[in-house]
């Protein structure tokens, strides 16, 4: 091919030179005719074959309708007639909307639409040559892309939007749901399996291509399954509502009940506080009445007509009293223990 061009050049060349050589030697129709044929060939074969290739793209050229080369960004010259471009290929990051046409998706628990799903992908070593398993002769990208398949783009959405579809229908609709705004990518948070992964990076490796990543945007849910989400998250947030009034109920209680321990005893809260955590058994009472004066209080706030008693058969005031009675069993041990040391004291002093 190269040795072609070489030949075809110089011929053209030699064409011009006899052109201006019968000219200086006065035959003037021969010269007009080799100048002439010689000013046709380098407007057609030399200006004429004069591309432009732009940074980010690559020109697949052609010899007789076979591949002949890879041409990179610039001015570059493909000879008309005999070579051709069959195809300029950005090879810059593209964008593959998939899932165009509404299609509804299998979930574990309901069917949904998805909704701007997309697929980031780029040529794979555009200008080198690589093998994979089980091939003899290296391959660039941008060859693999253009002869390997017929429309590259078309069977990259194809096979993305198979693989997505089986691996969506594995996964509950909250699990498939993204979780923020921007969406997620399937293929940096590790939610798809490597194995699904593997297959899809080495399919289109051989077909030239680079899976960057796949962001899931949102779906379109059904009404009925958009209805029922509801309900469940009214339940939920009246549960959390619950147990956070429970919360501050049986705050506000042992509150009042140390408080009132501290009056009935002269001492502080905090006094009060660790005698309670030296002793389990008033400690265990001291709960199990707290949650019982916590429900009664709980339902008195909601209006309920049931008069709910404390354990043990008796009415909340009896309990308290037991409650009381029971916390001062410690000062009352403590003052017994203090005067027999007293006594003891008198009686050594006594003998000295």
């Amino acid at each position: 091919m190269r040795m072609i061009i070489k030949i075809s050049g110089i011929t053209v060349t030699m064409l011009g030179i006899a052109g201006f050589i019968c000219l200086a030697s006065g035959y003037w129709v021969p010269a007009i005719v080799c100048l002439g044929i010689f000013m046709v060939l380098v407007v057609v074969f030399g200006i004429g074959g004069l591309k432009a290739i732009h940074q980010e793209e690559r020109a697949v050229v052609e010899f007789l309708g076979r591949f002949y080369e890879i041409k990179k960004p610039g001015l570059r010259w493909v000879c008309p007639i005999i070579m051709s471009i069959r195809a300029i290929v950005p090879i810059w990051e593209q964008t593959l909307i998939l899932f165009k046409e509404s299609i509804k998706i299998d979930f574990k628990d309901g069917s949904a639409v998805p909704k701007g799903i997309k697929a980031f992908i780029r040529i794979k070593d555009p200008g080198t040559s690589y093998k994979l398993e089980g091939e003899t002769i290296g391959r660039a990208g941008i060859f693999r892309a253009i002869y390997y398949i017929n429309n590259w783009r078309e069977r990259a959405v194809e096979l993305l939007e198979n693989t997505v579809r089986s691996y969506l229908a594995t996964l509950t609709i909250d699990e498939a749901l993204p979780e923020r705004r921007g969406g997620y990518d399937l293929l940096s948070e590790n939610r798809m399996p490597e194995p699904e992964r593997e297959k899809i990076r080495k399919t289109l490796e051989m077909w030239g291509l680079k899976l960057e990543r796949i962001t899931v945007t949102d779906f379109d849910l059904d009404p009925e399954i958009v209805k029922a989400r509801n309900e469940v998250q009214k339940r939920k947030r009246a549960v959390e509502v619950a147990e956070h009034e429970k919360v501050v109920r049986a705050t506000e209680t042992v509150g009042s009940l140390i408080q009132m321990m501290a009056e009935s005893t002269g001492k502080t809260p905090r006094e009060i506080q660790k005698e309670i955590d030296k002793d389990p058994k008033l400690k265990k009472r001291l709960t199990s009445f707290s949650e019982e004066l916590i429900t009664r209080r709980m339902s008195i706030d909601a209006k309920a007509l049931t008069d709910i008693r404390t354990g043990g058969g008796g009415n909340l005031e009896q309990s308290l009293l037991r409650l009381f009675a029971a916390f001062k069993v410690v000062p009352a041990a403590e003052q017994k223990g203090k005067k027999e040391k007293e006594k003891g004291d008198e009686k050594k002093k006594k003998r000295d």
